[in-house]
C-alpha cells in the first residue's frame, strides 16, 4: 500500500487537496461527486502555473442560488449517495467534526450550524471528493509537514477575524503549525479538516519515491501557492505516527468497575488503555487512566470514558509514536491450535501466544499454562 507525504509549505485548502490528488493520478473525481446527486455545480480542473511550479487547479463553477444548509441537511446528501460507505462515514465524520467546532466557538448548539463560508456547496464537493480520493488511494500511512496557517485577518460572516480562524487553530490543536510566508489566510477550516482527518503523523516516512504533485491554491503570492503530495512505497523503518493521549485522574470509582470499563473504552476503538495507580486530593488513593486513540477517533472513546468511568473532565495531548509490523497466525500444537501474535520482521521479529488460547487448552488437558505458551513459541517457524 502506498504511503503519502503532504508538503504543506503554502497551507492548504479543500481545492488545493483535491488538486494533489487529481495531479498524482486520480480520475474520478467527477464520477464520485455525481454520486451525491446534488445539481448546482460544474468541476473545472486545468493545468497552471503557480510561479513556476506546474500544478493541478480544481474549482468547481457554482449555480447561484446554490442553497446553504445545516449539519442534518449535509449528512442526509451524504447518506443518500452512491458512494462507497468509507467515503460516507469519513465526509460524515469530518462534517460533525466541523460543526462541533463550529458550534463551540460561536456557542450555538451543533443542529444551529449551517457553517457560513464552511457549508456551501462548494465545502460539501471539496470534502466529499477528498474522503473519495483517498479512499482511492488507498494509502497505508499519511503524514504532513508543518502547516502553514498564514497570519493577518480574515473576512467571515462573522466579521474580521484573526488568522488562522478560530475554527482552523482549534482543528489543528496538537498539530506543527508555523506562520508560512505570507500574511493572508493559508490553510482554511476545510483544509484543516480534511488534513487532520487522514493524517496520522508530522514525520516524513522513508519511501521509494514515485510520484510528485502539485495541488494549485487560488491566491498569487511572492511564492508558489501549492500543496505538495508526495506518493511512494515503504522503505526501510517503520514511520512515526501521531496519537492522541486522553487522560484523567479517578478517586471515586469502584475498582471492580475498572476492567470492563476499559474493555468498553477499548472496545469503543481506543488503540490502548491502562490505569496506574497514584495520589489524588486530599491523600486519596486514586487512578490515572490513560487512553490512546487515532486523531480524528476520539470522538467514540472519550463518549465510552464519559459513559463508563466517574470522571468529569478530560485532559488531551498529542504524542508520536512508531510501532513494529504486527500479525496473526495460528499454530498447531500437542494440545490444540494457538493464535499468536507476531510483530516484526527479522531480527526485531517477536511472538507472544494468545494468553486465552493457552489459559483454555491447559484447563481442557490439565496442564500449566507455561506448558502450552511454550509449546506455541516451540511450534513457530
Amino acid at each position: 500500500m502506498p504511503l503519502a507525504y503532504l508538503d504543506c509549505f503554502s497551507g492548504a485548502s479543500g481545492d488545493m487537496i483535491l488538486g494533489a490528488l487529481v495531479g498524482a493520478g486520480w480520475t474520478g473525481l467527477e464520477d464520485a461527486l455525481k454520486a451525491l446527486n446534488v445539481p448546482g455545480w460544474q468541476l473545472q480542473v486545468t493545468d497552471v502555473v503557480k510561479r513556476g511550479i506546474s500544478a493541478t487547479s480544481v474549482s468547481f463553477e457554482l449555480e447561484p442560488a446554490a442553497e446553504r444548509r445545516h449539519l442534518q441537511g449535509m449528512l442526509a446528501i451524504i447518506a443518500a449517495s452512491s458512494l462507497p460507505q468509507t467515503v460516507k462515514d469519513s465526509a460524515s465524520t469530518i462534517f460533525r467534526r466541523l460543526a462541533a467546532v463550529e458550534a463551540g466557538i460561536h456557542a450555538v448548539d451543533v443542529g444551529e450550524v449551517h457553517f457560513h463560508e464552511l457549508g456551501g456547496l462548494d465545502t460539501l464537493l471539496d470534502i466529499v471528493g477528498a474522503c473519495a480520493g483517498f479512499d482511492h488511494f488507498g494509502f497505508e500511512h499519511v503524514a504532513l509537514s508543518a502547516v502553514a496557517v498564514g497570519s493577518g485577518t480574515v473576512k467571515t460572516a462573522h466579521g474580521l477575524l484573526p488568522v488562522p480562524a478560530p475554527a482552523t487553530a482549534k482543528l489543528l490543536e496538537g498539530w506543527e503549525v508555523v506562520p508560512g510566508l505570507a500574511a493572508k489566510e493559508l490553510t482554511t477550516p476545510t483544509g484543516a479538516a480534511v488534513l487532520t482527518h487522514f493524517a496520522t503523523s508530522q514525520v516524513m516516512p522513508p519511501m521509494r519515491l514515485s510520484r510528485t504533485a502539485y495541488g494549485a491554491g487560488q491566491r498569487e503570492l511572492d511564492y508558489p501557492n501549492v500543496l505538495r503530495l508526495l506518493v511512494g512505497e515503504p522503505a526501510g523503518r517503520q514511520p512515526v505516527e501521531t496519537v492522541t493521549v486522553v487522560e484523567t485522574s479517578i478517586d471515586d470509582m469502584s475498582p471492580e468497575l475498572v476492567p470492563p470499563a476499559i474493555e468498553a473504552i477499548l472496545a469503543a476503538g481506543a488503540l490502548d488503555a491502562f490505569v496506574t495507580p497514584i495520589q489524588g486530593k486530599k491523600g486519596r488513593p486514586a487512578l490515572l487512566l490513560t487512553v490512546l486513540a487515532s486523531p480524528g477517533d476520539e470522538d467514540a472513546v472519550v463518549n465510552a470514558i464519559f459513559r463508563h468511568t466517574t470522571t468529569i473532565g478530560l485532559r488531551f495531548r498529542a504524542e508520536q509514536r512508531r510501532t513494529l509490523p504486527r500479525h496473526e497466525r495460528t499454530v498447531e500444537t500437542a494440545y490444540g491450535a494457538v493464535r499468536v501474535k507476531v510483530s516484526g520482521e527479522g531480527a526485531l521479529q517477536k511472538a507472544k501466544p494468545e494468553f486465552e488460547d493457552c489459559r483454555r487448552l491447559a484447563e481442557e488437558h490439565n496442564v500449566p499454562i507455561s506448558v502450552v505458551y511454550q509449546a506455541a513459541l516451540a511450534a513457530m517457524p
